[in-house]
């Protein structure tokens, strides 16, 4: 007991550890270690955070500049503080610094809708900026008392209801036509209003006339298919182009005008149905817009890799003013002349659906020439 007592009264009365000054040294090198240590790992959780932080800030600023939609973003005092690229190209404005809302726009409905959102109100409307772009504006307050304006192009798919809306009332127009015609006819017929002698004529009439609204459907149809499935590829098979060139010229009838071939032995991947829809209303056409004794010399070539058939009449021509419309659906040049005024819309689309390209040349009195160039040929595969 004696000798505990006396060991624990010599460590009570021993001196600490920074009492001695060697020991005191090698403590504040430890501790300065230590803190060094630990300042060089704050200095880089910074660095990794500031270059995160910076390539957040690069990845948001290059997103706002290049997206599809226009955004714009001002202050209260409605200084503008971005205006991306597409903001700009719908704007009319060119690069450099703007200075405000004004200069972007003095649109009276977009100011006052600036104004309700510095306001703290939201507001969405369908705005008309020159030339001829239509966008949706949404405009809405910022958590700093400034405001947003994002611009939505729509000009496509206001244009693409246009022509909706054209399509339907062209063809009710169209299809009403023949439906009215063999009304007529019938009501006549079943009213005893013929003479027995023209009631073959009349029913003769009354056939063309549903043939024609067959033909109507039939075109309509087709264009409805390859506008639904433009991005797909079809039904493709391997095929003699030459045989269904020769096929679509069997099926027209020329009357008095003269149709030649000159046809070189190609073998084509492509949807054989609609190659035959294109050769038939390319000759066809050329038929029906031709003149008596006329001729179309229809030509199938390889060129450059590619198929190229041309189809050349002798006829009418196309006024230089119609020229850009003859692909559009139900457009005729000639109204005094039959058909549905699909067929070159079917062609175009057909065309497209093969990556193909089709060119016209035509000089009025002299002819029309088409040329289409299909990268179809089997041995490309």
């Amino acid at each position: 007991m004696l000798g505990i007592g006396l060991l624990g009264s010599a460590i009570s009365r021993s001196p600490p550890l920074y009492a001695n000054p060697k020991n005191l040294y090698n403590i504040i090198v430890m501790k300065r270690r230590d803190f060094e240590h630990a300042l060089k790992k704050l200095r880089e959780e910074n660095e990794t955070s500031r270059a995160i932080l910076l390539r957040e800030k690069q990845r948001a600023d290059y997103i706002m500049a290049n997206m599809a939609e226009g955004l714009v973003w001002m202050d209260a005092d409605r200084r503008v503080l971005l205006c991306n690229n597409s903001a700009r190209a719908l704007f009319g404005v060119g690069p450099g610094e703007i200075e405000n809302l004004h200069s972007l726009t003095r649109n009276p409905g977009l100011l006052r809708a600036v104004a309700e959102a510095l306001e703290g109100r939201h507001s969405s409307f369908e705005l008309a900026l020159p030339p001829e772009t239509v966008v949706n504006a949404y405009v809405s307050p910022t958590g700093d008392g400034g405001a947003t304006l994002l611009l939505v192009d729509i000009t496509a798919q206001k244009k693409l209801e246009e022509q909706k809306r054209d399509f339907f009332q062209n063809a009710s127009h169209e299809l009403r036509t023949p439906v009215t015609s063999i009304r007529g006819f019938a009501e006549m017929l079943n009213h005893g209003l013929v003479e027995p002698a023209r009631q073959k004529e009349m029913l003769q009439r009354i056939e063309a006339e549903a043939s024609r609204l067959c033909e109507l459907i039939n075109d309509i149809l087709a264009v409805s298919r390859l506008e639904t499935n433009q991005n797909e590829t079809g039904e493709f098979t391997v095929f003699s182009l030459a045989e269904t060139v020769q096929e679509a010229a069997g099926r027209v009838t020329p009357g008095f005008v003269t149709v030649q071939l000159q046809t070189e032995a190609l073998t084509c991947r492509a949807d054989r149905r609609e190659m035959l829809t294109l050769c038939v209303n390319l000759i066809e056409n050329a038929v029906k817009y031709n003149k008596p004794g006329g001729h179309v010399q229809v030509t199938l070539q390889k060129h450059d890799g590619a198929a190229r058939l041309t189809v050349k009449d002798t006829g009418i021509g196309i006024a230089p003013e119609y020229r850009a419309r003859v692909f559009e659906r139900f457009f005729r040049a000639d109204t005094s002349r039959p058909g549905s005024g699909l067929g070159l819309a079917i062609v175009k689309h057909i065309v497209a659906r093969h990556g193909g390209r089709v060119e016209l040349e035509s000089v009025p009195g002299e002819g029309t020439t088409f040329v289409v160039t299909l990268p179809v040929l089997a041995e490309n595969y």
